[in-house]
């Protein structure tokens, strides 16, 4: 589960992540820098900020409008997919999850198949 340091260093499994503002980018395990797009950053900066985001709260930071709005909802989902194919690409195992009725949160990401309770542990560290 992500948790907070107090220079802004997140820990999200066995990764740090840091929002880099200036360059709307993350510093990962402090060297690498992923580059995301602005929309990208800020949603990743939402995630970060709590254990789990509803749908609404990153709709009205991202792009200040309710999460009732068709449109935010469907770019939401663009963005987030855009998001995981970075953090994959790069090979970052962090991933975001939808959590029905909930919203989203970040965990880390297990590839063996003996971990399939994550989306549990979520929910039982909210």
């Amino acid at each position: 589960m992500n948790t907070k340091a107090r220079n802004g260093t997140f820990t999200v499994g066995k990764h740090t992540i840091r929002c880099l503002h200036g360059l709307h980018a993350l510093e990962i395990d402090h060297h690498l820098h992923l580059q995301l797009t602005k929309t990208e950053f800020r949603i990743m900066c939402v995630l970060l900020e709590r254990r789990i985001v509803d749908e609404d709260h990153i709709a009205n930071v991202v792009f200040n409008s309710s999460g009732d709005d068709f449109w935010a909802q469907e770019t939401l989902k663009k963005h987030m997919d855009h998001i995981r194919g970075k953090l994959k690409k790069h090979q970052i195992n962090v991933y975001i999850h939808r959590l029905l009725e909930y919203g989203y949160a970040l965990a880390p990401l297990y590839k063996d198949r003996e971990n399939t309770h994550q989306q549990s542990s979520i929910m039982e560290s909210a």
